[in-house]
């Protein structure tokens, strides 16, 4: 139960190697609990090494950025991972991500148990209406309690939102 106070990146990059029979608990740890992912200024080498411990299962929440101190991570991370194998994913936080990756993210996060859901657009982005229907189709679901956008205003905006909704917190 230690390691249910701990982060995913203390556990790896603090814990790991220091033993073997820590090892072996730190494995058995990440095949059986759920877990926090935080991406969010990594240096790429602890988010290969975090990676490689991963069981897409068994995350609830999944940060990741694009930003310049974390450039090609979400590439990275999807090159490493099928989405939809993320079946537990109850928050999910993209920043700075782009068109893309969004578009590609929120396809399959439609089947996600999500409850928060937030999203930083790259500022270079130019959004879909792809991407707008099906953020729309994502904010009709029951169970999104909290919602962040900060999507880029170009006029596009085509967004629908539903009469009734679960979201709590909602912010633009």
């Amino acid at each position: 139960h230690i390691f249910d106070k701990l982060n995913v990146q203390t556990i790896i990059l603090s814990l790991y190697n220091v033993c073997k029979q820590l090892n072996t608990i730190i494995n058995t740890y990440f095949h059986s609990t759920r877990y926090q992912l935080n991406f969010d200024n990594m240096s790429k080498v602890d988010f290969i090494r975090i990676c490689r411990f991963i069981q897409p299962k068994n995350v609830i929440s999944l940060t990741l950025s694009d930003q310049s101190t974390t450039p090609g991570q979400i590439s990275l991370f999807f090159s490493l991972f099928h989405i939809e194998r993320f079946i537990q994913l109850r928050s999910l936080i993209l920043f700075c991500i782009e068109n893309d990756h969004l578009n590609f993210i929120l396809e399959h996060a439609i089947n996600f148990p999500l409850v928060l859901l937030s999203i930083q657009e790259k500022d270079n982005s130019h959004r879909s209406t792809t991407i707008d229907t099906l953020l729309s189709r994502i904010i009709e679901r029951s169970g999104l309690q909290n919602l962040t956008l900060s999507l880029k205003k170009d006029g596009s905006d085509q967004i629908k939102w539903p009469i009734s909704s679960t979201i709590k917190h909602l912010t633009l």
